[in-house]
């Protein structure tokens, strides 16, 4: 069990990093255009700001957060051996926060999920017995 939360883990910490990084990646490599839109917006119809700019900006907070905790995930499932509630917990954490800023980061954090839950009925490392 513990070794299917360690692969489980290490692939869904990569993939959540991959997908943040990318979507900051990208958020940066257009954040030119993403200012002009805002300002045209505003200039044109400041109640009326487009959905589209706000979801954007949710996805890049994700993606920052995907980041961050999938490195946090990264040593949690190393950790599962040792303290295998604490990581479940961690595994958790990192994989449900990111998406619920931007449903759309469950993508890349489903693994970690798996992760967590199966964290959870891992037995900890038992004390050898003294005779």
């Amino acid at each position: 069990m513990k070794i299917a939360v360690l692969i489980l883990g290490i692939l869904g910490s990569l993939a959540s990093v991959a997908l943040g990084g990318k979507w900051v990646s990208d958020a940066n490599k257009y954040e030119k255009s993403i200012v002009a839109l805002e300002q045209m917006a505003t200039r044109m119809a400041p109640q009326a700001r487009p959905p589209q700019l706000d979801e954007l900006k949710r996805l890049v907070k994700a993606g920052w957060l995907m980041v961050g905790l999938g490195l946090v995930a990264f040593i949690a499932s190393i950790l599962v051996f040792k303290t295998p509630k604490i990581s479940a917990i961690l595994l958790l954490i990192a994989g449900i926060a990111p998406g619920l800023l931007a449903p759309k980061a469950f993508v890349g954090t489903l693994f970690l999920i798996l992760a967590g839950i199966l964290a959870f009925f891992a037995k900890p490392k038992r004390a050898p017995a003294t005779p």
